[in-house]
């Protein structure tokens, strides 16, 4: 298990996002849909952002093609080989914090990760300081789409082994952030996660 190091391709993926958000803004310059909303993510994956190149002379073709070369072409969580046909994407922080506080939820993800306390902010947040936004000069991105909280996960329609269960709105811990994981994180004979880490709130 390795940590993943979001920086080396961040500025090319916030290309993406700032398009995105220019694109979804109206002229009350109030986004639409909101980025509380998970619906800003499924805009977001349209083909237009997710597998087309933004400038047309990237070498990237759509974001989803920073986070493999990232994540060198692996699962966030089984380290399985992948290709463009056989992935999905994880929200370390869920899109949607239905029944519980939004706040407190956040504040866990931040506290156990400085990526995402540097670089993200609730959607919410988001949607509240709409109005005053330069796009051109953001240092958190909405959760919903923000780059250090996506990941690319192993998706088998086949076999159905996919480590992007539905986990809900339910913790976990962010060991793909986290420094030091491969002491702390092994591998058993059946390739399932084992953790020892010291005891935190989360659900695994």
């Amino acid at each position: 298990m390795k940590g993943i190091n979001k920086n080396t391709l961040r500025l090319d993926f916030n290309i993406y996002c700032i398009q995105f958000l220019k694109d979804r803004r109206n002229r009350q310059r109030i986004f639409l849909p909101n980025l509380k909303n998970a619906e800003s993510y499924r805009r977001f994956s349209d083909k237009k952002y997710r597998k087309t190149a933004i400038p047309t002379d990237s070498r990237f073709g759509g974001w989803q093609q920073i986070l493999l070369e990232e994540q060198v072409c692996r699962c966030c969580y089984c380290m399985r080989s992948l290709t463009n046909n056989d992935l999905s994407i994880e929200h370390l922080v869920p899109k949607s914090f239905e029944g519980l506080n939004e706040t407190d939820e956040f504040d866990f993800y931040c506290k156990m990760s400085p990526e995402i306390n540097d670089h993200v902010i609730l959607g919410s947040a988001f949607d509240s300081i709409a109005k005053d936004i330069d796009l051109d000069n953001i240092v958190k991105y909405p959760h919903t789409i923000a780059h250090s909280n996506l990941f690319i996960t192993c998706k088998d329609n086949e076999t159905g082994c996919s480590c992007n269960h539905d986990r809900g709105n339910k913790r976990i811990l962010p060991f793909m952030l986290m420094e030091d994981t491969d002491s702390w994180i092994k591998y058993t004979e059946l390739g399932e996660l084992k953790l020892s880490f010291p005891d935190v709130d989360i659900s695994l």
